[in-house]
C-alpha cells in the first residue's frame, strides 16, 4: 500500500525532531521542525509579568497537531480523505510550496488554443506553397476523373509524386516544427506559460520551486510533446495527453521528461 503524502519524521535525521515532506512517491527537500514553541500571548485584562519575574514556558499540548511527529513515535493519523496540506485522497493537490495543481480539463482547452495559434501562423508562412499544392490537387482530381471514365482505378501514389504536393508537405513539416518550437520554448523560458495557459492563469514550473525554467526544461518539454508523436504516428500523443488523468502529480509524459508540472497562479 502506498504511503500517502504528508509530513513525516525525517529518515535522514532520526530523533532530531525534524519533519520531511513525502509527496506520495518520493522524499522531497522540504523540511520543518516537528513542533515550534510559541510564547503565549496575554489576554485582555491579564496581568503582565513583573520586571525580573521569570516568564513561564508554554505548557505542552496533550496531543500533537494533525500530521506532526509524536516525539519520535510516528505520526498522528490524519482524518479519512485528508493526508496533510496540499493533498487529498493520498494525491497532492498542490506543490510543496502551496501552488495549486492545474485542472486537467482546462489544460486540454489551453492546448487546443495553442494548437490554433500555431496552425494559423504556420498557414500564413506557407503562403508561397499553397498555389503549388492547389495545382497538384487539381491534377490529381483530373486524373481520377479520366480513370473513372476509362473504368480503371487511379493510382493513389500519383499525388505523392507531384512536386507541388510533396514540396508543400515538406514545407508544412519544417515550418510547423519551427513555429511550434519557437512558440513553446521562448514563451516557457521567458513567461513560464504559453498563451493558452496564460488565458487560464496557469504556469509551467518545477515541482520543487517556481524558479525560471532552464533552456533544457523548455526544449525537453517541446521535443517530447511535438517531435516524439511524429515518430510514433500519434500513438505517443494519445497516451501522453491522457497520462495526467491518473498521475499523482497530474503530469503528462512530456511533463515527466522535462521534470515540470502545471500549476494555477495563486
Amino acid at each position: 500500500m502506498t504511503t500517502p503524502a504528508g509530513w513525516y519524521d525525517d529518515p535522514g535525521a532520526p530523533g532530531s525532531g525534524q519533519l520531511r515532506w513525502w509527496d506520495g512517491t518520493a522524499w522531497t527537500s522540504h523540511v520543518r521542525p516537528a513542533q515550534e514553541a510559541q510564547a503565549p500571548q496575554p489576554q485582555y485584562g491579564q496581568q503582565q509579568p513583573q520586571y525580573g519575574q521569570q516568564a513561564q514556558a508554554p505548557q505542552p499540548q496533550y496531543g500533537p497537531a494533525q500530521g506532526q511527529a509524536y516525539q519520535g513515535y510516528g505520526t498522528y493519523p490524519p482524518q479519512p480523505g485528508y493526508t496533510g496540506y496540499g493533498t487529498y485522497g493520498g494525491k497532492p493537490t498542490a506543490t510543496p510550496d502551496g501552488a495549486p495543481l492545474a485542472n486537467v480539463w482546462l489544460r486540454l482547452v489551453a492546448k487546443i488554443i495553442d494548437g490554433i495559434i500555431i496552425g494559423v501562423v504556420t498557414a500564413i508562412l506557407l503562403t508561397p506553397f499553397w498555389g503549388g499544392f492547389g495545382q497538384a490537387m487539381g491534377r490529381y482530381i483530373d486524373e481520377a476523373n479520366r480513370a473513372a471514365q476509362a473504368g480503371r482505378a487511379v493510382d493513389p501514389f500519383v499525388l505523392y509524386g507531384d512536386p507541388g504536393y510533396y514540396q508543400f508537405q515538406l514545407a508544412l513539416g519544417v515550418i510547423g516544427l519551427v513555429v511550434s518550437g519557437l512558440y513553446v520554448v521562448l514563451l516557457l523560458r521567458f513567461k513560464g506559460a504559453t498563451v493558452g495557459k496564460m488565458v487560464f492563469g496557469m504556469r509551467v514550473r518545477r515541482w520543487e520551486n517556481d524558479d525560471q525554467l532552464g533552456w533544457g526544461n523548455c526544449l525537453a518539454r517541446w521535443a517530447s510533446e511535438s517531435l516524439i508523436p511524429q515518430v510514433t504516428f500519434g500513438l505517443f500523443f494519445i497516451i501522453d495527453s491522457l497520462w495526467c488523468l491518473w498521475d499523482a502529480r497530474r503530469q503528462t509524459l512530456h511533463d515527466k521528461i522535462a521534470r515540470t508540472v502545471v500549476t494555477t497562479r495563486r
